[in-house]
């Protein structure tokens, strides 16, 4: 779930795909989106942002998990090779950043 600052609900992150094991959220002063990293037991990362793009005109906002990319373990690994994304960490380097 993403709240506001004052606890109120506004999205749901629902995955229909391999259950959430660790996540990261990326700070905007490294970057003009707001980023959530979810790492999967599948191996699997997936990155997301947030917006109320959809929201008809005239209507409260509706805010939406947007997914930006997901990377998969390499073809040819047995995903029980990798294992399970446990721990997330985004790294800022000046203008650019990047996970780990």
């Amino acid at each position: 779930m993403l709240h506001t600052i004052n606890a109120r609900p506004i999205a749901r992150l629902d995955t229909v795909r391999a259950p959430i094991t660790s996540m990261a959220f990326h700070e905007r002063e490294y970057s003009h989106l707001d980023i959530l990293a979810t790492g999967h037991d599948d191996g699997s990362i997936t990155l997301w942002t947030w917006n109320a793009d959809g929201t008809p005109a005239g209507m409260q906002a509706q805010w939406e998990f947007v997914e930006v990319r997901r990377m998969d373990s390499e073809e040819g690994i047995s995903d029980t090779t990798l294992g399970c994304v446990t721990a997330l960490k985004f790294i800022g380097y000046g203008n650019s950043s990047c996970y780990s």
